[in-house]
């Protein structure tokens, strides 16, 4: 069974390397959805793991484009080519990706591999971490233009010392990233310390004990956008929202 199941795989395959090379568009498209046809009538079971094929293997697909393949195989977030990237789904990170300057400065609540991601794509960067152990390895290997902080974090004690890191520094940022603890208040925290054109970004802002900070920040002036999708670690939808004003130093 088993040797019939590879056999009907390499015709299968066979046929559309035929296609792609001895036919134009239109009829190369007809031939390969006839194969795609005989094949789920043949094997179904068979037609499925070739799906599952193309989707994590080819090169267009959007698995291996965004790095998603390979961060489950690493088991953590990178892009394609191995480098770093924040634990957010792909819709926002390409949206920054394509906003970010080197003129800008950046402040992170919750360090980790998002920070080198951030490091290389503004001029400086500041994060702070909760967890010691975390923060002392994050620290031994940090970019020249980045700063990790440490700061407490008590449950009990919400609104504490870790969400008002970022207004004891004195300094105003153009992105202030909301991604660690006590989210609420820190995107409280953060607005007096915004530059003007500054935005502040929530992760995961569709969790419901998150809804008051959209009221936080819309009696505030600021409007929103979020942006939706697949996030590695993660098989359902994940919510990134963006706080801003006109203006602003992303051109929303």
């Amino acid at each position: 069974m088993l040797m019939q199941m590879f056999k009907l795989f390499r015709i299968y395959a066979m046929v559309l390397k035929l296609c792609r090379l001895n036919f134009i568009s239109k009829e190369e498209n007809q031939l390969k959805q006839t194969a795609k046809k005989i094949l789920s009538r043949i094997s179904p079971r068979l037609f499925f793991a070739s799906q599952v094929y193309r989707y994590t293997r080819s090169r267009d697909s959007y698995c291996v484009k965004t790095g998603y393949l390979r961060s489950m195989i690493e088991g953590k977030p990178v892009d394609k080519d191995g480098s770093p990237i924040p634990w957010m789904n792909y819709c926002v990170i390409k949206f920054l990706e394509e906003r970010f300057s080197n003129n800008m400065s950046l402040f992170e609540y919750g360090s980790g591999f998002s920070t080198r991601f951030y490091a290389q794509n503004v001029k400086s960067v500041v994060s702070v971490e909760h967890d010691k152990k975390w923060f002392d390895m994050l620290r031994e290997d940090t970019p020249a233009n980045c700063e990790v902080l440490y700061a407490e974090y008590n449950q009990e004690m919400m609104g504490g010392e870790y969400s008002q890191t970022v207004k004891k520094l004195n300094e105003k940022f153009d992105i202030i990233v909301v991604d660690g603890r006590d989210r609420v208040n820190c995107v409280n925290a953060s607005i007096t310390a915004l530059t003007k054109e500054g935005v502040i970004i929530l992760d995961d802002s569709s969790r419901e004990r998150y809804r008051k900070a959209f009221d936080l920040m819309h009696s505030a002036n600021f409007k929103s956008l979020t942006l939706c999708g697949l996030k590695f670690g993660d098989g359902k939808e994940d919510c990134t929202t963006i706080f801003y004003r006109d203006g602003n130093c992303l051109n929303i």
